[in-house]
């Protein structure tokens, strides 16, 4: 049984391309759907199969309604993770991105967490995506993350505040005691639903730890453009 995640984060990291490397390496989409449905959000998690540098990977798309009604308070994310369904430790763990969240845009607004505005928090693909990572990882019996040097990118973004140098403000307070690094990856590589799934439920670590190796998964986006970038997982057990 699988205990151990660890992510490469060479060319960055977001939510999904962490959900499309779990589906890649043996999550049924079904299983990611079901509690998002459960949630009434109006949102599908559609995955391809793609081909990324000659090797099959998969790639993943949040895909929302257009009328779906936006979560506008704090309360109606957390109610969002509540009614999903989800086992209990997978609740923690979208409970735990939740916060992760909630707290780097209090940070960055220096304002209370109940007080914090929901921009991009508010649409219904952020509760989508914390929902599915959360039900993929309990699928895969996950119980240990952990990562590698975060590549960032360059550049700078536009947000709902404006234009920012990469990495934005709010990535910048979730990656607090990780390892990061710019990379070779132009833009934004490190978004902060990504940094908030580290934040969350990973630790950092020098390199690959030991584990007995039983799969692996490739997350892909932007798959055959000049923007592709790849995220592997690596699952495993103790090594004895």
């Amino acid at each position: 049984m699988t205990h151990l995640l660890h992510l490469c984060c060479e060319e960055g990291i977001t939510a999904e391309l962490v959900l499309a490397a779990l589906i890649d390496a043996g999550v049924p989409p079904e299983v990611v759907q079901a509690p998002v449905d459960r949630a009434g959000l109006d949102a599908q998690v559609v995955a391809r199969e793609v081909v990324a540098r000659h090797v099959g990977a998969t790639s993943v798309d949040v895909e929302v309604a257009p009328a779906a009604p936006r979560l506008a308070r704090v309360d109606d994310l957390r109610g969002a993770v509540g009614r999903s369904g989800l086992p209990d430790a997978a609740a923690a763990m979208a409970a735990a991105q939740v916060d992760a969240l909630l707290g780097a845009e209090a940070a960055v607004h220096r304002s209370e967490v109940d007080r914090v505005r929901l921009h991009e928090l508010g649409s219904p693909r952020t509760a989508a995506r914390i929902i599915a990572i959360a039900a993929a990882l309990q699928h895969l019996a996950v119980t240990v993350l952990t990562v590698g040097p975060v590549t960032v990118g360059t550049g700078s973004v536009h947000i709902a505040h404006g234009r920012f140098p990469v990495p934005p403000p709010a990535v910048l307070e979730l990656l607090r005691g990780f390892v990061i690094t710019a990379g070779h990856v132009g833009g934004e590589a490190t978004t902060p639903s990504g940094a908030a799934v580290l934040a969350a439920l990973a630790r950092p670590v020098d390199g690959v730890p030991p584990m007995r190796l039983d799969g692996h998964g490739r997350g892909a986006a932007d798959a055959g453009g000049p923007a592709e970038r790849l995220l592997t997982v690596l699952l495993g057990g103790p090594t004895s």
